[in-house]
């Protein structure tokens, strides 16, 4: 029972999180932030803050669904860059 509990304890902290940041002039970057760190990390959800945006502003849907794709395709180069460093070696060993 506690182990339930403590799961709606971090998902009203994470809804409350994402409420807050959709009312800010800044979510926009936020947007991008986190949908760019998304694509490096995965554990990092960046449709709760985008599904927060959508409610609450719809006209702007398009343009915030652009911008978590902009973001999500400047993680995967930052990702793809990472991957590229730790194997470019001659031998194949990694070295990060």
């Amino acid at each position: 029972m506690a182990f339930v509990l403590g799961r709606v304890r971090v998902i009203r902290r994470l809804y409350a999180w994402t409420r807050a940041w959709s009312g800010r002039p800044s979510a926009t970057w936020a947007l991008l932030t986190i949908a760019c760190v998304d694509s490096v990390f995965f554990p990092v959800p960046s449709e709760v803050l985008l599904f927060a945006l959508y409610g609450t502003r719809p006209r702007r849907s398009l343009w915030y669904a652009t911008v978590a794709a902009i973001g999500t395709a400047l993680g995967a180069i930052i990702g793809y860059g990472i991957g590229y460093a730790c194997t470019s070696r001659p031998s194949g060993s990694w070295a990060c």
